[in-house]
This record gives C-alpha cells, structure tokens and sequence, in this order.
C-alpha cells in the first residue's frame, strides 16, 4: 500500500451524537493522500454503526473496533496501523475548521508541528516544554493530543506512546517524550481545531485512583531528561495543579474523615515540596497551603465547605481556538439519596449513561424529609412504637452510621450534584432544558419516600421526560383519593416510558396511553462500567455463595442453609437491621461488616452463586454472567412484578425458583446467557432509542 501523507487517529466512544459532525469536518479533505483510522472503544451506542456507514461512502477511512479499554489505548491502537508519514489526532465530539487540509502544503521536513493562533514564536525546546506543561504560560493547551502534527517515524523509533496506565497527565507525557526526542520542530500561527468545552462535574468528584494517578505521572515525569532547574519548576507547578484540582473537589466532601483522609495526599513528595514552594497556582490559597502544612485539617475542611455555600466554583479551560458550543444541561430527579444499593446503582447508571452520550448532566439533589427520616439511625420519638424499635437498634448503631457514611461517600465521589433541596417550593427548571424523572419506585405514592416532586409539577420550561419510573405495587388509582391529580400529572410528560408491564397497564388504565416498558438504568452499562466502581480492596480465599435479600425469611434461610451443605460452600449476606442480624447468625451465615455500592458489586462478581430476592441482586448477576437462583416470595405474584418482569424480558423465567429443597437438583449447573445476549441487545436498543429520541436528539 503506499504511504500516506497524514493518518489522522479519531478514538470514539459513544459519540454518536457529535461522531457525523466530527467526520464531516474531517472529511471536507478530498485529498487521497490522507487515511482516517477510526478506533471504536467498545461504544455501547450507534457510534460504529455510523462509522461503517461513513467507510462504505469514503475509502480513505480505516475502521477498527476494541474492547473498552480507554482512549490511551485507542491512541496506541491507531499509531500501530498508521500508514501515514506524519500523525494527527481528533477528538470524535471536536471539530475542524473547513480549510483544514491548507496544512498539508505547510509540513515538509520537521518531526513536529505545533499550530495556535496565540502561539509565540519558539525556537528552543525549553520554551515548547514550558507550553506542553503550562509552566508560566497560560496556554495549556499543548498538553493535549490535539493541533499538532507529527512524523510517525519519530514516535516509531522511539517508542513514544500514550501511557496506558495513567488517568490523567498521559497526554502531557507524550507530548514531552516527543519534543525531548526531536530534531526539528516548527509552530505556525494558524488555528484550524476546535474544541468542545464539556462543563462538567469534574470538580465536583473525588476519585482516589486520580491522584494515585498523579503520583504515578509525577514519577514518569521526573524519569525524563531535561534540565534539572526546569523540572523543578514543572513537577513543582503540576503537583500545585493537582492541589488546586484537590481542593475544589473538597468544597463537594460532606464528611469531615473522608476529606482528612484526602489530604492525606499532601504528605507525598511532589505535594509536600509545592507546599513548601511559593510558586503557588491560586494565591488565595496561600493560607489554606498553610494550614495543610501546619497539619489543620479540620479548618481546611471548613473553609472549603463554607466556601460551596457561598460560592458555585466553575473550572474551565479553553484549548487552542475554542469555539464555544453551548450545551443543554439535563436533570435528573431519582431516589440517588436512598442508602441502598438498587437505588444508587441505578442513579449511578443513568447519569453516567447520558454522560456517556456528551450531555451535560446534573442530578437534581432533592430529598424531602420522609425519606430523610427513613435512612437516618433512629426513627422520631413521637410513639411508643418508635420509641422501642430505636431501642432495638441500639446494638447496631455504630454500624449503622459506617454504612451510612459509605453510601455518602459513594453518593459524592460519583454523583454530580446539584444543590440541595428538602421541598418542591424549593425547584424550578430555570437551569435546564430537559428533566429526567426516573427510574426507581419514584411513582409508588405508599412509601416515605414519596412526593408530588418526582411527577414534575414544578416544571414549567423544560422537557418532562419519564426513564422507567416504577409505581412498585402500588395502583394509583387504588391508592390515592386524588387521581385526578395524578392524571393530570403524568400526562404533561412529552415522553413517558415505565419499568413494569403492571405499570405500562396502570398508565393505560388512567390516561389512556400506551407507553414502552424499559430496562432498568443499571442494564444500560455493562460490566465494565461496574468494574470502574467496584470495591477491589475485599480478599476472597474460599468459594462462598452470596445471599442477598431485603428482608430475611426463615423458610428462605433453611432453603439456602440446604444448598451450601449440597455444595460445601460459605454464606455471606448482610444487613443493618439488629433483629435480622441476630436472626442470620443463627444459620451460621457470614455478615459482611460493611454495607456499599461498591462492596456490593464485589460481592456478586466474585461469588460462586448468587442466591436472591431482589430485583437489584437479579440484575447484577446477569450483568457479571453469574450463576443465579431467584427465590419466589408471595410479592412476586401480586402487583410487584417487578423480577417477574425483568426475567420474562430476558428470557430467563427458569431462574425464578421455589424454597424447597431438591436433593437432585443442580443449583450450580450453567445460565444459558446466549439466548440472554440476544434479547437484552434487543431490549437495549429498545431502551437506547428512547433515549436518543427524547434526550439525546432534542
């Protein structure tokens, strides 16, 4: 084949609603002399469809397709297959300008080629390395991959790849092995990228893997020659980055022990010595750097908690030639404040899903005061009732608040938050142009938790779109003295959708709609993303089933006591309740010590057989392939179909099993998941149509 002019490397993941504008901005070029290596990332949308789609109308393009393993490794994946003399690389939501290709008439010999409009004219390669690294220059935007062009034997021969085990600083590292390596370089005063600024809620999450990240980036960085003096100064004012980034994220930490716990961080090396340096990156925080120094924690807390009550920080950084494209904010109002696993995974799950899609999202954080009460550690003293059950939970109170303080934990390092609400008075839509109400039994108007807030009365501008919202078992129409109310509700939806087919009959039967059943927000991710979230830290050293129920049934307890003898395995479960605690121990059952999300995750992933009465617990064990029993209860044959439901729609009604007891029975035997795979594509795609008709698209 002969050798290319330029390959231009385009990683994608699930950028199907910016990919064709992407591409076409691309392909203004009709020079042969370019290749367009597309690398999908194991995109969960339609981005690879409208990839092949744009192959088989351009010849110039190379399409290829991995499991998601992160955009470092779609960089590398592209270099290898590169033709190309020289390399560039695009981001699959980025665009470039329509003239682009003038650029092939202005590389010629040298091994890079830097491109900016507010570039300043450099001829030594200290000065490039100040721009790669922002050092003294505000234009930090020559750490990224983008608006540079590069001789593909350059990084060949000097094996100049992404860093694949980095999550933040891998770009930067590239781009200063490259310059170290090269002979000649040259920048142009021309801008022909443009970058789309996502703001987004990056700051507002504290991810410990980042700063084990930075760590990591900070020693790959000092392993590089270049002047003593001048990398320094670099590691110096990255770490003081990484401390700026660290404290807005503070601002966001509700719990004092977790945000000491982060600050923990400063006693390394690079942190300590930018501390101790006045080459400081905000000067306002000259005495918040104090106070860490001096071992204050306690006030540095305080002071960013103050801060996020008087101030709403945004961090924005403008790369190359920004062209500012507005983008809609969606909201989504959820039980994502329920200390239970269901409810935060599935919160979890439809954020992270839309953001997966390019949107702007924020979960709308409100929670009325039946829902506060019900997750706190004692109910109110006003009856004698509850008077004895806070005696009762007494012997469980300490464990009660750890696993409290997981589910907050959790709750702020993977939710972007909007403020705080305890009342509908409060909302307004002002701030959005579409709001998701959904999923969980947001619709069950019996439970604490309930609220006229999740029917989106207040919502007066925006979009109303219903994500599978469930009425648990509860008709409207049976329950309520105002059903009228809730009709009107429910029919100003522009878009409504249910999770249970007892729900889609109930809509029929009040408004007199017919409305699509689907997947719960958790089945739109794969395992993968689970994986991202999980607690890696728990040891497994036997084979162990796992049982996970909500509440805890004598009979139930005997049936699964029966199958670990049959198999000679351990049972682990848990619960916060005092009363089933002592009610498990008595069945020689293993209790876990703490309650999660992420604990949760593990458990089920690693188990050898996942034994359940939860919806949730059934999800979660087709999503990581297990071996599942799903144990019948009296519930699952009334108006809750919620798990009779979800196993009719995969397939997989014979999972659903009775508590007695067959000695010749294989509990361990094999789920049949290739009939599975194929129906739940089918209910996904379902599931993401909906989804792109009325959220994506509008």
């Amino acid at each position: 084949m002969r050798k290319k002019r330029l390959s231009i490397i385009i990683p994608i993941f699930n950028s199907e609603k910016y990919l064709c504008e992407c591409l076409d901005s691309v392909l203004t070029c009709k020079n042969n002399d370019i290749e367009v290596i597309l690398i999908d990332d194991g995109s969960t949308d339609n981005s690879y469809n409208i990839c092949k789609d744009y192959q088989k109308k351009d010849n110039r393009i190379v399409l290829l397709q991995q499991k998601n393993a992160g955009v470092s490794r779609a960089r590398n994946h592209g270099l290898e297959v590169a033709k190309g003399e020289y390399i560039g690389f695009v981001d699959s939501d980025d665009l470039l300008d329509e003239n682009w290709y003038v650029i092939l008439d202005l590389i010629k010999n040298c091994d890079i080629y830097y491109f900016s409009e507010k570039i300043p004219n450099c001829s030594k390669k200290e000065e490039i390395i100040r721009l790669i690294t922002g050092y003294n220059n505000e234009n930090i935007c020559f750490a990224g991959p983008f608006s540079k062009i590069l001789k593909k034997e350059l990084l060949i021969n000097n094996k100049i790849f992404f860093n694949e085990k980095l999550i933040n600083g891998e770009d930067m590292l590239f781009n200063l092995n490259s310059i170290l390596c090269c002979s000649s370089f040259k920048t142009i005063k021309k801008s022909f990228y443009n970058y789309r600024n996502f703001t987004g809620s990056a700051t507002k999450r504290f991810d410990e893997r980042i700063f084990k990240s930075d760590l990591s980036f900070q020693v790959e960085l000092s392993n590089l020659d270049f002047d003593k003096k001048l990398k320094d100064d670099i590691i110096t004012y990255n770490a003081q980055m990484a401390i700026y980034v660290l404290f807005q994220r503070l601002s966001y930490i509700d719990n004092y022990y977790d945000s000491k716990k982060y600050l923990y961080f400063l006693k390394n090396k690079p942190y300590a010595n930018a501390i101790n340096k006045n080459l400081l990156v905000n000067k306002k925080y000259h005495f918040v750097l104090y106070l860490c120094k001096m071992k204050c924690y306690y006030l540095v807390y305080l002071f960013f908690r103050i801060l996020r009550c008087i101030k709403n920080k945004k961090n924005t950084f403008y790369l190359v030639k920004y062209r500012r494209i507005q983008m809609k904010k969606i909201g989504i109002i959820t039980f994502h404040n329920s200390y239970n696993c269901g409810s935060m995974l599935e919160s979890y799950a439809i954020e992270e899903y839309l953001k997966q899609q390019g949107l702007n999202v924020e979960i709308i954080n409100f929670s009325n005061s039946g829902q506060r009460q019900l997750y706190s550690i004692f109910n109110k003293n006003n009856s004698l009732k509850n008077i004895v059950k806070n005696i009762l939970l007494l012997p469980a109170r300490k464990r009660i608040l750890i696993n409290n303080n997981n589910y907050e934990k959790f709750k702020n390092d993977y939710f972007n938050l909007s403020n705080e609400y305890s009342d509908i008075s409060q909302l307004n839509d002002d701030d959005y142009s579409i709001i998701v109400a959904g999923s969980d039994q947001i619709w069950n108007i019996t439970i604490d938790d309930s609220d006229d807030a999740y029917f989106l009365p207040w919502v007066k501008k925006a979009k109303k779109i219903a994500y599978a919202p469930s009425f648990g078992a509860k008709n409207i129409m049976k329950y309520s003295d105002n059903v009228e109310k809730y009709k009107k509700m429910i029919s100003s939806f522009d878009a409504l959708s249910v999770r249970e087919y007892n729900g889609k009959k109930w809509i029929k039967e009040l408004c007199n709609k017919d409305v699509d059943v689907l997947l719960d927000p958790t089945l739109l991710l794969n395992e993968t993303d689970y994986n991202k979230i999980e607690d890696k830290k728990i040891s497994y050293n036997d084979k162990y089933i796992f049982f996970y129920s909500p509440s805890f049934n004598r009979d139930i307890c005997k049936y699964v006591k029966k199958i670990s003898k049959k198999y000679n395995l351990k049972v682990i479960t848990w619960s916060t309740k005092s009363y089933y605690i002592k009610f498990i121990k008595t069945f020689g059952f293993e209790l876990v010590k703490e309650e999660s999300p992420s604990i949760y995750l593990s458990l089920i992933k690693n188990a050898e057989l996942v034994i359940t009465t939860s919806y949730h617990g059934t999800i979660f064990s087709t999503i990581y392939r297990k071996k599942f029993i799903v144990v019948k209860n009296g519930g699952m044959f009334g108006d809750d179909d919620r798990v009779r439901t979800l196993l009719k729609q995969l397939d997989m009604n014979e999972r659903l099993l009775s508590y007695q007891f067959d000695e010749n029975y294989n509990y361990l035997k094999e789920v049949g998941y290739d009939n599975y795979e194929k129906k739940l594509k089918e209910l996904k795609n379902k599931s993401f149509k909906y989804i792109n008709d009325n959220i994506v698209k509008n």
